[in-house]
């Protein structure tokens, strides 16, 4: 039976999270739901004998180190590719104490894989609060945010490239950032 402290540690880090405790040698010991429809969906790939088996030898490589850290330290947060097709995963490993999370097996460490994704832009009122916007440049920004050139931009709302150059440049002021990356890099943190 599954220790009740296992389950409690993989479900701090959300549901929807593909989270599984592993051992030292990344055999997988209990995963979560998240985790196993992406083992259905075959993006995680798992060996007969119950181990993590990665895409890519450099990323094994990567387990191996993070699980095995000097000083016996576990931690890491490293890129891994989908064990099909070409999704991405940031697989981020953690300690935890050891607890028995099957019978006699000792977990070692969470190991958590999260879809490499453009994040959602954040709300555009909360936008418009933070760099003192008009809703029409909150939305250009939000534009810019998930990837869009102004090209783009002007085509999606319908006005001239001019047009969004010149909104762009007021917002650029007003948010005292030089460079659209640092306009897209400062709204990250509203996200």
């Amino acid at each position: 039976m599954e220790d009740l402290n296992a389950r409690n540690a993989m479900d701090l880090l959300g549901e929807r999270s593909a989270v599984a405790c592993v051992d030292r040698t990344g055999r997988i010991i209990s995963a979560n739901e998240a985790f196993d429809t992406r083992r259905r969906a075959g993006h995680i790939s798992i060996a007969r004998d119950g181990h993590l088996q990665l895409k890519r030898p450099s990323e094994q490589t990567r387990l191996h180190r993070a699980l095995n850290g000097p000083d016996g330290l576990v931690t890491g947060t490293f890129i891994v590719t989908a064990a099909r097709g070409s999704q991405r995963f940031v697989c981020q490993v953690l300690p935890i104490p050891p607890i028995s999370c099957l019978g006699l097996t000792r977990a070692h460490a969470l190991l958590s894989l999260q879809p490499l994704t453009i994040p959602p832009p954040p709300p555009e009122e909360l936008v418009m609060q933070a760099f003192d916007l008009t809703p029409a440049e909150a939305n250009v920004a939000c534009l810019l945010f998930i990837g869009l050139n102004l090209k783009q931009i002007s085509k999606r709302r319908g006005v001239s490239i001019e047009t969004t150059r010149t909104m762009m440049r007021r917002i650029l002021g007003k948010s005292c950032c030089n460079r659209q990356a640092e306009l897209v890099a400062m709204m990250g943190q509203l996200v």
